[in-house]
């Protein structure tokens, strides 16, 4: 591309150039060969068929004036692994776990129970089953979002199998406090 301006540009340059004069009486300084072909270059176009930017009734063929669309936010970490182990009952598991949590955002329970992580995992109920030597160890595990989950959705199939309803052990679901995170339909 940059050969054949050049090309170009030193064709037009020899066009415009007068026959009488010599090859070093040609070599203008850049900023005048510059100036020149930007003047040669103007009188090619037809300024008729030109867009003046400030006529705000030309509607751009891609972009129409109408309200903003804010970006999808991408999903979380937290959103893919709800998703991952709560596909069966996504909307639910997202109430809930935004009620007890705000989806991880605040790790311990705001009341001062021993409820940790996304899930708000009750530790005196599930200490046994919680990997660990002791509670700070069981606590860095429930940590990980990952873990939390994975161990929240083992709490739901237990409570299933018990008594029907996966999310009888989230205070949240049985006072019905998820509700008001649930998507409209």
């Amino acid at each position: 591309m940059k050969n054949n301006m050049k090309t170009m540009f030193g064709k037009l340059l020899g066009a415009v150039r007068p026959k009488t004069q010599t090859v070093a009486e040609s070599r203008l300084p850049r900023d005048k060969k510059e100036n020149l072909f930007g003047r040669i270059l103007e009188s090619m176009v037809d300024k008729s068929k030109m867009i003046d930017p400030s006529d705000t009734k030309i509607k751009h063929p891609i972009h129409q004036p109408g309200p903003r669309q804010p970006f999808p936010e991408p999903k979380s970490e937290v959103d893919t692994l709800i998703e991952q182990y709560f596909g069966d009952d996504l909307d639910t598991a997202n109430a809930v776990f935004t009620h007890e949590s705000q989806k991880g955002k605040y790790f311990q329970n705001f009341e001062g129970y021993p409820a940790y992580g996304v899930g708000q995992v009750y530790l005196p109920a599930h200490r046994k089953n919680i990997p660990g030597k002791d509670d700070v160890e069981k606590v860095e595990w429930l940590k990980s979002p990952k873990n939390n989950i994975e161990f929240s959705r083992k709490i739901y199939d237990e409570s299933k199998k018990r008594t029907g309803d996966g999310w009888r052990p989230w205070e949240s679901y049985t006072t019905g406090k998820y509700k008001k995170y649930l998507k409209k339909k």
